[in-house]
Formats: C-alpha cells, sequence, structure tokens
C-alpha cells in the first residue's frame, strides 16, 4: 500500500523533531500571534495542501489543522483556526 504525502512528512517530523524545519515541506509561521505554529506544505503540488501543528517539548508534534490554499484568505482562517484550537488545548 502506497504511503500517503502527510503520513512521510508526519513520519518525518516525528523522526527529526524540530530538525524538519530545515527540510523544505516544513516552514515555522513566524507571522502570527502563535509563535509556536509551524506548517507542512508540499511546494511543488497543484493541489496546495497545507498542515497547521503545534510541537510541543513533552508531546511532540500535534496537528491542529489542515486546509487546502486557495489564497491567502484561506491560509489566515487557517492560521486563526488553528490557534484557537491551541488556545484551547492550553485551557486544559
Amino acid at each position: 500500500m502506497d504511503k500517503s504525502p502527510l503520513y512521510m512528512w508526519l513520519s518525518i517530523l516525528d523522526g527529526h523533531g524540530m530538525e524538519a524545519l530545515n527540510l523544505e515541506q516544513f516552514e515555522h509561521l513566524k507571522n502570527t500571534d502563535n509563535p509556536r505554529l509551524y506548517a507542512i506544505r508540499h511546494p511543488h503540488s497543484q493541489i496546495n495542501e497545507r498542515y497547521i501543528y503545534v510541537y510541543m517539548d513533552d508531546e511532540g508534534a500535534i496537528l491542529l489543522t489542515a486546509f487546502k490554499e486557495h489564497d491567502a484568505r484561506d491560509y489566515e482562517a487557517a492560521i486563526n483556526r488553528a490557534a484557537g484550537i491551541y488556545a484551547e488545548m492550553e485551557e486544559d
């Protein structure tokens, strides 16, 4: 059975942790209200799927949301959604 790109990226993230940010598919979302948000992207895909996650030192990466980016509004909405989910996690 073929593995999906997301499965492979999550495996890389699980194995490399924060070092995965050195790879093209991983990026730190620096211009957000939450400096702990990161994204997985497929830079050469026409589908332009994105996954936003947070890296927690004691738990590793936690996937917060996934979406297809059609324009900047999609990305902004997903970042806001991910930040809200993360805020709820922090409250618990």
